[in-house]
């Protein structure tokens, strides 16, 4: 966010070929999301080799540094080789810690993933904000150190409870998969279409207080305050909700709304580009677990196809303002026909009953085993705790929440707390899934 949305590394208003810097970015972070899918077939994961931690870190922070020093020695040459070859380092180990974060994600045994995610969201609002109050040489210096925090949580975090390999049996639909592929392009290219007309036509006459992200912000922290309260099963359900309402709803406000209050629309447009790719992070990591395969692969593929919708989105408008083709008076029609395609991509080519089709074990037909004793075996199979096989025995039973407090003599809040894991270990979100499950071959 500080590299991308403020102008303390990438200098601001320069572009290379008519496209703008933080595309360049977005198109190197890209390429190593590429590099980190190849090597995962034989590196991966890449989480548990020791050697990666010190790589990655010195890759984002060395390159970044690298950069801020090159501003510092020739600001006049803004997009020199040496600075696209700085941010080119930058931006591959921006990707490795991504993916390897991506790789702790898939396999924590907690149902609170989606709240650490929704919650590192807002904080980086927090931080976004507090960053930019301070003198440049010191916000210059936390920007460096941030992927090298970034890298001591990450190592500190591989000590948390990990699910392990899954044994249940999950449907692959791909035309599933070519629908969602489909929705999330078209989520990045409306995302980047509206970031390139505020740049372009918007910035220049507002205040530098970046009004967006106070929005944005804003709305993270609801929904991290949200998801803390009501603790979800479907916590990618939870998460893909909001994704329709406020990118198409902040894309027709900052089409109709002046350019002094636009600001409120480009906010919805990032929450829920944010969202999207929160959504990306979480399914890609789930899908990748329950199909055996590699996290970093799945999770590389389905970021880039993200990444390079946004830098579509972002290098057509910022080529097309640059040639004369589209001026201020084109930006309502083109936000309304894009604010139209998400409507469409997240309703009626990928809808949240598909999401959900993600989820679904294969199925099968069941066994000549009592209900108990198919627990006891998906249990050991799974990870899961005596207290959580307790509760999986109940819950097989038919019984809701409030029995489970009752019987068990726990609170509410513990029962849905072992609910959420139980369903986390299985890899599933609801009771059917679980049944579905447990009756297994």
């Amino acid at each position: 966010m500080l590299v991308l949305c403020t102008s303390l590394v990438l200098p601001s208003g320069s572009s290379l070929m008519g496209v703008r810097a933080s595309a360049w970015t977005l198109l190197f972070t890209s390429a190593g999301f590429v590099v980190a899918a190849l090597l995962s077939f034989r590196r991966g994961p890449f989480i548990d080799r020791a050697s990666m931690f010190p790589v990655a870190g010195a890759l984002c922070a060395g390159g970044t540094a690298l950069c801020l020093l090159l501003r510092a020695v020739a600001p006049g040459d803004a997009l020199s080789a040496l600075f696209l070859a700085a941010l080119l380092i930058a931006a591959f180990g921006n990707a490795f810690l991504l993916v390897m974060w991506g790789e702790l994600w898939a396999t924590l045994a907690t149902d609170r993933v989606s709240q650490y995610l929704l919650s590192s969201y807002a904080f980086a609002f927090v931080l976004f904000f507090g960053v930019q109050a301070l003198p440049s040489v010191a916000a210059a210096a936390i920007v460096c150190l941030l992927p090298v925090a970034s890298c001591a949580i990450l190592h500190s975090s591989r000590s948390e409870t990990r699910r392990g390999p899954t044994t249940v049996e999950f449907a692959v639909d791909r035309p599933l998969v070519a629908k969602a592929v489909v929705a999330v392009v078209a989520a990045g290219l409306a995302y980047g279409v509206a970031e390139s007309f505020y740049a372009n036509a918007v910035a220049p006459n507002v205040a530098v207080s970046r009004g967006d992200f106070w929005v944005a912000g804003a709305g993270f922290i609801a929904l991290a305050i949200y998801i803390g309260i009501e603790r979800p099963a479907a916590s990618p359900i939870a998460i893909f909700r909001p994704i329709v309402p406020a990118l198409s709803v902040g894309l027709i406000l900052f089409a109709v709304l002046p350019p002094a209050q636009a600001y409120l629309g480009n906010g919805l447009v990032i929450l829920g580009g944010y969202c999207v790719d929160i959504a990306i992070m979480l399914v890609s990591a789930d899908l990748a677990f329950r199909a055996k395969r590699s996290v970093a692969l799945f999770f590389s593929c389905s970021i880039l196809v993200l990444r390079l919708a946004t830098i579509a989105g972002l290098g057509f408008v910022d080529v097309m303002v640059q040639a004369g083709v589209l001026g201020p008076d084109d930006q309502t029609w083109l936000l309304a026909a894009f604010a139209i395609l998400v409507i469409v991509a997240g309703t009626l080519v990928f809808s949240q009953s598909d999401l959900q089709r993600f989820y679904q074990p294969q199925p099968t037909v069941p066994r000549s085993q009592d209900l108990e004793e198919r627990c006891a075996v998906v249990a050991a199979q799974c990870g899961i705790t005596a207290r959580e096989t307790e509760v999986l025995v109940l819950l097989a039973s038919g019984r809701n929440v409030p029995y489970l407090c009752k019987e068990l003599c726990i609170a509410e809040s513990t029962a849905r707390h072992h609910v959420g894991s139980i369903y986390r270990k299985l890899g599933v979100f609801d009771r059917q899934g679980m049944l579905d499950v447990i009756l297994q071959e």
